[in-house]
């Protein structure tokens, strides 16, 4: 999810620079331009996310008479709507890393190319491929991976399911509003971000 709001705004900004310089000569204010682009996007990941949502699931409940197949039990992971919020969250999240991108680079295949190394670190720092479990790999996971976070929401029973000698076992706090507040604050953090990009680009132009 992350990736899919990574991706869809990392070109948005960089690819209307002569616009957005030549709207800003006439008042166009920087708030209102990001918002436009934030709401944008995040409703095309509602959609993205139902749909992924959709096709995962949708294919396990459709299956499950004709084959068998089930769905993680519930003890391990969140009911859909949570699930779905949590996704949506997570995406939006990606949705301001992008614009954070788009705005620091000047064209947009530069864009294209900085976009896998934004991504690729929050697989190895997300949880599920590798043990975030202490030391610097957990301080760097809490402090720069929104996947982290999303991982940490969804996936249930780490903390009480698990034997304490299991690889995956984990010892945080797994209350779902502790990683939607910290999700929420790095969206917000990386919005800011853009914002102070976008001045300084101005400043430059004068």
């Amino acid at each position: 999810m992350f990736w899919f709001g990574c991706n869809n705004a990392a070109k948005e900004i960089v690819k209307e620079e002569a616009i957005f310089s030549r709207e800003r000569a006439v008042n166009l204010g920087i708030l209102p331009y990001l918002g436009s682009k934030f709401v944008v996007l995040s409703a095309i990941c509602v959609v993205q996310v139902l749909m992924l949502m959709l096709v995962i699931y949708g294919v396990f409940e459709a299956c499950h008479p004709l084959l068998g197949l089930q769905s993680p039990p519930a003890v391990y992971r969140l009911d859909y709507v949570s699930q779905f919020g949590v996704l949506l969250l997570l995406a939006v999240t990606g949705v301001a890393a992008g614009l954070l991108l788009s705005a620091c680079v000047a064209t947009p295949d530069r864009a294209n190319t900085l976009l896998p190394y934004l991504v690729i670190p929050q697989i190895i720092l997300g949880g599920g491929l590798v043990t975030v479990g202490h030391g610097v790999l957990r301080i760097l996971a809490y402090v720069l991976s929104p996947v982290y976070w999303g991982y940490r929401a969804v996936h249930r029973g780490a903390t009480d399911v698990l034997p304490p000698d299991f690889p995956f076992h984990q010892n945080y706090d797994d209350r779902v509003w502790i990683s939607c507040v910290v999700l929420a604050g790095i969206a917000a953090v990386l919005l800011a971000a853009t914002a102070w990009f976008l001045q300084q680009k101005d400043h430059g132009r004068e």
